[in-house]
Formats: structure tokens, C-alpha cells, sequence
């Protein structure tokens, strides 16, 4: 007769020998993931890279290391590009190949990528995912062979990874919408701004097509404003849709770079209007924007930003903001 297997064994059995999962919280560095057992701290030679590592019993590693960027590399660059570049950076460290990508985020706002890559030499596989928050590069990893990577227990590690409230409210991306309100020097347009906008109605600035309202810029590659134009005698006796559709035209200056992604017809306080979302740069910014069509004038509220780097509620906000007075009146022929 067999004997009957320690309850022990069975449950090292049924747990494919494997250490038990703890939380870890990383206080100094401001994240918390589940290893198994408690992770083992090092710092690079050269003091720019942070790593915990676990190694469970079936040697499969799991890894959080954190880079600071520096900053010239977020200023010249948006969130997706510096991404593509650490993939390529790790790729060519690791002798691999990438299988798998797709952009995720984290705690909302935080854009982030997760790929797979496989080493033919080694006959290992890496699952990572990357996140951009502020001027860190967290890294989350998991490292083994392929029937111990796409299981529960790596999905779980891998999606544990969180980042603490504070480091959050520090580096959270700066939108357009705000309780700052500007209005045009009439007071007949307004928007809610993050903060302080530059007011320059009536000046002329860059491409705008009118007096400038409120600008503010958020970063080197985010921009919200507000205009207000006075419309030609034969515009403002033109369809509202007419002039809308135009409008709209004209803010595709490109079309080899610049396509429409969306438009829908809605009325601001009453008034007509469109609210669009274009791709330029060939996507690498979107910008998302509202045209008013208010008893002789061409209104328009817009934000230019990275689409990864931008709160979709945070833009609706903005947009959302733009008020006309309710007894505006009627412009001046231009």
C-alpha cells in the first residue's frame, strides 16, 4: 500500500514550490508590490538605478527597479518616446527579442507600457511592465522560462505594482481644466484654466486665429487657449453648420501629418458648435477643441497635448468649461 504524502508535501505539491507572497512596501521609493518572500535591494555602481529582486524556488526572478530621468530627456521628448527608447535600450542589453507590446497605465494618468521578450540563446522569457511617473522609470519584471511566466501567480505580481498617494499628487500630470476662470476683455467668453492663463485679447499671437482670450502652457508639449474672432459681413450671414465645417477644415493645416479622429454637433449656452479631436504629428500630439459659432463670432477652446500624457475627463473638463454670455452682442463686421 502507498503511503499517504505529509499534508506538508501536498501543499508544496499544490503550490508548485513556491515562497509565499507578502506585500512589499517600499517606503523611501514610494511603490508596493507583492514578491514572494521579501526582495533583496541593490543600487547600480553609478547610483542612477534602484532594484528589488526575488528569486522563488523554482528560479523564477521578480523585479521592480527604479531610474531617475533625467531632464532633458522629458523635455525633449513625449512619454511614448521615451518608452521605445528604453525597449530598444533593454532589447539590445539582453540579446532578445520583443513578442508582445501594448500601452497600459497606472493610477490613471501614468502611461506605461507592457511587453514580452524572449531570449533565444538563454531559452528565457522577460515579461515587463514600464511606467513614467514624473521623473522616475519604474520597471516591473518578471524573468523564467515560459510555462512559469504566463501563470496566475506572474500575472498577479506584475499587476500588484502600485505607487504611493504622495508620489502620485507630486508627479500627476498637469491638465487644462482648472477653477481659474479668464474671460475676454468684453467678459463675453470664458474658460476654467489650471492656473493664471496669459491674457492677451485683443493681441494676435503664433497661428491664432483671433484675439486671444486665456493660454496656458503646461509643458513643452501641452498648450490650453482660448479665442475669440469677429467674423467678415458675408461669414456671419452664412450657415452656422457652414461655418462650422470650415472652421474645422482649416484647423487640418497638414494632411500628411494631421487627420480628423472625431467630431460631434453640440450648442454651447445655446449657440451652435463642434467639438473635435485631431491627430498631428502623425499622432505623436492630439489636439481636442470646441468651435463656437456666437452671433457673429468664431469662439474656440483647445487643447494640444501627447495622447498618452492626457486625462480624457480632463480634457472634457476644459472643454466643458467654455462659457458665451447670454446676451452677447452681435460682432462688428470685419
Amino acid at each position: 500500500m502507498r503511503r499517504a504524502l505529509p499534508l506538508l508535501a501536498l501543499a508544496m505539491l499544490e503550490l508548485g514550490c513556491h515562497k509565499p507572497v507578502h506585500a512589499y512596501h517600499a517606503a523611501a521609493d514610494h511603490f508596493t508590490a507583492s514578491f514572494p518572500g521579501t526582495p533583496k535591494r541593490e543600487v547600480s555602481e553609478d547610483g542612477k538605478t534602484t532594484s528589488w529582486t526575488a528569486v522563488d524556488l523554482d528560479q523564477t526572478e521578480y523585479d521592480v527597479s527604479l531610474s531617475k530621468l533625467e531632464a532633458t530627456t522629458l523635455s525633449t521628448r513625449i512619454t511614448s518616446e521615451v518608452l521605445l527608447e528604453k525597449v530598444a535600450g533593454a532589447l539590445e542589453k539582453i540579446g532578445a527579442h520583443q513578442t508582445r507590446a501594448a500601452p497600459v497605465t497606472l493610477a490613471g494618468h501614468f502611461a506605461g507600457q507592457e511587453a514580452d521578450y524572449v531570449s533565444a540563446e538563454k531559452h528565457v522569457e522577460y515579461r515587463f511592465k514600464r511606467y513614467v511617473v514624473g521623473h522616475n522609470l519604474f520597471q516591473v519584471l518578471v524573468v523564467g522560462t515560459s510555462d512559469k511566466l504566463h501563470t496566475p501567480r506572474a500575472d498577479a505580481f506584475l499587476d500588484s505594482f502600485t505607487v504611493d498617494a504622495d508620489a502620485v499628487a507630486e508627479a500627476a500630470p498637469r491638465y487644462c481644466g482648472g477653477e481659474v476662470r479668464a474671460a475676454s476683455s468684453s467678459g463675453q467668453v470664458s474658460a476654467g484654466f489650471v492656473e493664471n492663463p496669459s491674457v492677451m485679447d485683443p493681441v494676435h499671437i503664433d497661428n491664432a486665429p483671433g484675439p486671444l482670450v486665456g493660454r496656458v502652457l503646461l509643458s513643452d508639449f501641452t498648450e490650453c487657449s482660448v479665442t475669440s474672432t469677429p467674423l467678415s459681413a458675408a461669414a456671419q450671414a452664412t450657415p452656422a453648420n457652414l461655418i462650422l465645417a470650415g472652421a474645422l477644415k482649416g484647423a487640418i493645416q497638414n494632411p500628411d501629418d494631421e487627420h480628423l479622429v472625431r467630431q460631434k454637433d453640440i450648442t454651447v449656452d445655446g449657440f451652435p458648435a463642434i467639438e473635435f479631436e485631431i491627430s498631428i504629428e502623425k499622432g505623436r500630439r492630439h489636439t481636442w477643441g470646441r468651435f463656437v459659432f456666437a452671433n457673429g463670432w468664431l469662439d474656440q477652446a483647445l487643447t494640444v497635448a501627447p495622447p498618452e500624457d492626457v486625462g480624457v475627463r480632463q480634457v472634457q473638463r476644459f472643454l466643458d468649461s467654455m462659457h458665451v454670455g447670454a446676451n452677447r452682442p452681435q460682432a462688428s463686421a470685419q
